[in-house]
C-alpha cells in the first residue's frame, strides 16, 4: 500500500499535483506537522518502508529514482 503525506500544502495545490500526475493512492494532509514531528522527519522528501507488522524497516531521505521504487516494490511484493 502506498500512502503519501503532504506537509503544509493547500488542498488546491495537492489536488492539482494529484491531477497532473494522475496519482491513485491516498494523500494525507499534515497541515499542522503532527506526522512530521511524530516520525522525526528531517529533510523532505523522506520515504518510510513499513512492514505488515507496522515496523519501520527502511527510511530514505531525498528523491527516489524509478529504479529505487521498483526495488522497493520487489521487496514488499507478496
Amino acid at each position: 500500500e502506498v500512502l503519501a503525506v503532504n506537509i503544509a500544502e493547500s488542498n488546491i495545490a495537492v489536488q492539482s499535483f494529484v491531477n497532473k500526475h494522475e496519482l491513485t493512492f491516498p494523500i494525507l494532509l499534515d497541515k499542522d506537522r503532527q506526522v512530521l514531528n511524530a516520525y522525526g522527519v528531517g529533510p523532505l522528501p523522506t520515504t518510510f518502508m513499513i512492514n505488515p507488522e507496522g515496523e519501520v524497516i527502511d527510511i530514505t531521505s531525498g528523491t527516489l529514482t524509478e529504479r529505487m521504487i521498483r526495488d522497493y516494490m520487489e521487496q514488499i511484493k507478496p
